[in-house]
């Protein structure tokens, strides 16, 4: 059952550092980085 929540808490983690890279790259493309 442990197992089951970390895995859960990774996939959430990934998801979320996925999320980020996707708008930093839109956001690049459309050339408001720094």
């Amino acid at each position: 059952m442990q197992n089951q929540a970390m895995a859960l808490h990774e996939a959430y983690i990934l998801g979320r550092a996925v999320q980020e890279t996707q708008q930093i790259t839109f956001q690049m493309e459309r050339g408001e980085t720094m």
